[in-house]
């Protein structure tokens, strides 16, 4: 018995193995031969993912898309402008998964935008895009401003003795106090306490060992599920759903209503259990999508993941840049001053901030530079 078992492995292996060099071939699609289990991945592991990337594109200069392995997993590369606005645009009905791996059943957090896909995919994002209108945008822009008025008040008294100041963690308690009242409605003590929930929060999500993760995610969900990952972290997303429960069930018990991501989750929730929106959206679609408070606590996880590092690098990458190049920081200034004249003193609106264009360009920059 246990002789036929390894006979069959041993030949589904070989199969494996003597079909795998073969699938971009056949396709026709330029690659390298990949070698046993590793495929590909031999210059992911030694030079990290972001120079394994360039290494690759410049390689197939030239080529509008070629193929690799990941490890056994085939994937496509596309280094195409116009292919890659086909697939983001056109197309986009057929690329609503992200590769990415979550086990919905054991993660709260894994229930969110970017790890689902398919119709599940469609639904939610159909449910979300009303978050994000203009009128939306504008109150998040005014946690902002509440925000930046802390942040100059910290600057203010850290440079009264003219040294150098860490600004990394500063605008990290920028994007950790504006996300905390935009998602949940919360105003942070971030700039007094840097070891408050929201930034203990921040620091487990974004442990190393989310590299390890994510890199598990793509390549091998069983191990992934073996070693009970949680994609954002356990006690991160744990504490997050504890804030998340509270303040729900505050809100609901004092008949308390705010302006912020939550709320819009929770009315989402508690409307015919979206029911309306749904048939908006997908009029043939008979079926009811269940959107409970796990939905909801997923979405929230990923907007304080996705926004809070991120947006925190971007600003220091940024500031370092122009501190090194100060004829762009010039020119950045005087757009920004130009735009203060015409408001004439008044608030900067949304509509201001999409006339600052070189200033959009020196970030966009920043991004192609240091990709977060």
């Amino acid at each position: 018995m246990w002789i036929i078992l390894y006979a069959v492995g041993l030949i589904t292996f070989l199969v494996w193995w003597l079909s795998s060099p073969f699938y971009w071939r056949k396709r026709r699609v330029p690659h390298s031969i990949p070698l046993p289990f590793l495929g590909n991945s031999l210059s992911l592991l030694t030079n990290g993912p972001l120079e394994s990337n360039i290494l690759n594109y410049r390689k197939y200069s030239g080529e509008r898309y070629f193929g690799i392995h990941m490890f056994t997993r085939p994937m496509l590369i596309v280094r195409d402008p116009e292919l890659i606005q086909r697939i983001l645009v056109k197309d986009f009905e057929y690329f609503t998964s992200h590769g990415l791996y979550a086990n919905q059943d054991r993660d709260p957090g894994a229930g969110n935008l970017f790890h689902i896909h398919g119709q599940q995919w469609k639904e939610m994002r159909a449910k979300l895009s009303p978050f994000f209108t203009p009128a939306k945008v504008k109150v998040m822009l005014s946690y902002a401003d509440k925000t930046i008025s802390k942040l100059i008040n910290v600057i203010d008294k850290k440079t009264i003795d003219n040294k150098p100041i860490e600004m990394a963690q500063i605008l990290m308690n920028v994007t950790i106090d504006v996300i905390a009242q935009a998602v949940f409605g919360i105003e942070t003590d971030t700039f007094e306490n840097e070891d408050s929930v929201f930034s203990k929060i921040a620091k487990d999500m974004f442990k190393p060992t989310i590299t390890i993760r994510i890199f598990l995610s793509q390549i091998s969900p069983w191990l992934y599920d073996l070693c009970k990952f949680y994609i954002f972290g356990k006690e991160g997303t744990e504490k997050v759903v504890e804030i998340v429960r509270k303040t729900i069930d505050y809100r609901r018990k004092n008949n308390v209503r705010m302006q912020d991501f939550l709320q819009g989750m929770m009315d989402l929730v508690d409307n015919n259990n979206g029911l309306q929106s749904t048939q908006k959206y997908f009029p043939d679609n008979t079926r009811v999508p269940c959107y409970d408070v796990e939905t909801l606590i997923s979405q929230a996880v990923i907007l304080y993941a996705a926004g809070v590092e991120t947006s925190a690098l971007t600003m220091t990458y940024f500031l370092y840049e122009i501190a090194t190049n100060p004829e762009i920081q010039e020119k950045c200034r005087s757009e920004i001053n130009n735009i203060e004249k015409e408001s004439a003193g008044g608030d900067i609106t949304i509509g201001d901030i999409s006339k600052l264009v070189y200033l959009g360009a020196a970030l966009q920059e920043t991004l192609r530079l240091h990709s977060p």
